[in-house]
């Protein structure tokens, strides 16, 4: 529950908290964020369908990609620049 006081915004909401504006934020991507998941890149469409199938039988197949954390990672990063409070004083 927000009361102003404990919880005093919504932590889903989408900007950069004032509370924080002073906290130093590291945000990053990897290249290879899911590589257990992945099977050869040599793969031609049949191929891939059939891994896809023997990891999740009977299951849609599905393909993971960096449109979500990237996109979060710099939306995050955007946010807490438009702070303009920049890193503190080492």
């Amino acid at each position: 529950m927000l009361d102003g006081r404990h919880i005093p915004r919504h932590p889903f909401d989408a900007d950069a908290p004032a509370l924080s504006a002073q906290v130093p934020m590291i945000v990053g991507t990897v290249l290879d964020e899911r590589p257990c998941r992945m099977g050869p890149f040599d793969m031609d469409e049949a191929a891939l369908l059939a891994d896809a199938e023997s990891r999740r039988p009977g299951q849609r197949a599905h393909m993971d990609t960096d449109s979500s954390f990237r996109v979060a990672a710099q939306n995050q990063s955007q946010r807490k620049a438009a702070q303009g409070q920049g890193a503190p004083p080492a």
